[in-house]
């Protein structure tokens, strides 16, 4: 009788114990975290998914003529601000391309991170998706005094004219670069923070 006392015990102490480690160092809490945090991040995905797919199933598939543009941003649109693939809006543009849409991605960045970014697309096999890839240096912006906004609806404006193709759509992660002339901004899709 003792004994089992003692094992009960010494099972109070060790169960005890332990809540007051997971207390301390938040070990639990830093899990439970953790698991909520991947889990937002999946849904934000799933929701992305079926955002993307509405737009396909109530304006893209429907146009008659698909010899059209979407223009795509790369930063927090194709890949997250830490640099992972967005991969509902990669299949996006995959199947847009299969469709016949003209896909071009606009972007901007360091001068210098150019060629690195060529690589990254690439590497999302989105080489075959892309028609055309225009990146231009962040210093241009100071240079211009124009935002990037402003920037990227001039150089919509100027694909469409030279290619003489109408813009279908606009995929892109800030409100204020889906603005400018209707005419060349499309079906607008605003990409949630991921």
């Amino acid at each position: 009788m003792i004994r089992r006392n003692k094992s009960v015990f010494f099972l109070v102490f060790a169960l005890s114990f332990t809540q007051h480690l997971d207390a301390c160092f938040g070990i639990r809490d830093k899990r439970k975290q953790q698991e909520a945090l991947l889990k937002r991040k999946a849904d934000a995905y799933e929701e992305l998914g079926a955002l993307l797919h509405k737009a396909r199933r109530t304006h893209f598939e429907k146009l008659p003529d698909k010899n059209m543009l979407i223009f795509v941003d790369i930063d927090g649109t194709l890949l997250s601000d830490n640099g992972k693939p967005i991969t509902p809006v990669i299949k996006f543009c995959k199947d847009m391309k299969a469709l016949g849409y003209t896909i071009i991605i606009l972007s901007s960045r360091e001068k210098e991170g150019f060629n690195e970014t060529e690589q990254e697309l690439e590497t999302l096999g989105l080489e075959k998706a892309i028609t055309e890839l225009i990146l231009v240096p962040i210093e241009h912006y100071h240079t211009a005094k124009k935002s990037i906004g402003k920037w990227k609806a001039q150089q919509r404006r100027e694909v469409s004219l030279r290619r003489n193709l109408p813009v279908a759509g606009v995929l892109d992660d800030r409100p204020e670069n889906l603005q400018g002339d209707p005419e060349y901004l499309g079906y607008t899709v605003l990409i949630p923070e991921l």
